[in-house]
């Protein structure tokens, strides 16, 4: 079932009383339910992005895509729209406009309720905060729901040893308040894991490696052939190859490269050339051929 939740502009001048008292009761309800406040501004305020979903569905309903979770924001459209999933909007649980147009006094944004299935969604799925792998709970920790590891990233190259703790994993929603490390027995463990992922991901770059080494000299292999081939085609043929380049990127020979061929020497150039058993480019005068 897709998982849906309901978006709330909301636009004060504290300047009012009564807009500040409503301010400071707002802000105090969803510092209880919200936590986190992105505060922040851009290239489009908050409070203007919660009007084009309303404008594009009356009641204010969204879709959560849940493909990759955050810990404060959703990937989002509006419910019964035509919006390319591609193209959909990045909600906070609760937006601020920092100083819209420069106005201290005006406090603007939006929030989302937050669903029960929100929450639990969070709160059962873990997440490496090394390279952002996340797993259901009951794939990632044990039944008790004790964390456990991500090994994914456990072979990569870039992983240091004093960033173990970084893959272990955490609930989304527990990700700010998440061990910066490991006690000395997790780490021990953890550097084992670590020393022999290492050891099996160095063997199979070394295979990927020599792979690639012999793909490498094939292709400048066959590029030299077909340089020396259509070179001496050329020269065979009592055609200059002064003025022609082959480029091994696009295994296409070029004709013209150093001085561009006016239109007769191209129409010559291209009669001579009609059983030339390679792909080639005229760049004339006029612009490429």
């Amino acid at each position: 079932m897709p998982l849906i939740t309901t978006l709330h502009p909301y636009h004060f001048d504290t300047r009012k009383p009564e807009d500040r008292d409503a301010w400071l009761d707002l802000h105090a309800k969803l510092s209880e339910s919200h936590p986190r406040c992105m505060e922040s501004c851009g290239d489009k305020l908050h409070y203007v992005i919660a009007h084009e979903i309303m404008a594009a569905n009356l009641n204010n309903e969204v879709e959560l895509f849940t493909l990759h979770l955050f810990e404060n924001q959703w990937n989002a459209v509006p419910v019964n729209s035509d919006i390319d999933p591609k193209n959909c909007y990045r909600l906070f649980d609760w937006a601020l406009d920092a100083r819209p147009l420069n106005l201290a006094h005006i406090k603007q944004g939006y929030w989302l309720d937050q669903t029960e299935d929100m929450v639990s969604l969070r709160e059962y799925t873990c997440h490496c905060r090394y390279c952002g792998a996340q797993y259901p709970v009951t794939e990632g920790s044990t039944p008790d729901h004790t964390p456990l590891y991500c090994n994914k990233c456990l072979g990569s190259p870039y992983l240091k040893e004093s960033e173990l703790y970084l893959t272990r994993l955490v609930s989304v929603s527990s990700l700010r308040n998440a061990p910066q490390f490991l006690t000395p027995q997790q780490q021990a463990i953890r550097v084992k894991a670590y020393q022999e992922a290492q050891l099996r991901a160095n063997a199979d770059r070394t295979v990927k490696l020599r792979a690639d080494l012999v793909t490498e000299r094939d292709k400048a292999v066959k590029c030299a052939e077909t340089k020396l081939a259509g070179m001496t085609w050329l020269m065979d043929r009592g055609i200059s190859t002064e003025n022609v380049i082959y480029y091994t990127h696009t295994d296409r020979f070029n004709f013209g490269w150093k001085r561009p061929l006016s239109a007769g020497t191209a129409s010559a150039l291209r009669d001579l050339l009609a059983e030339f058993p390679f792909t080639y480019d005229l760049k004339t005068e006029e612009g490429k051929e």
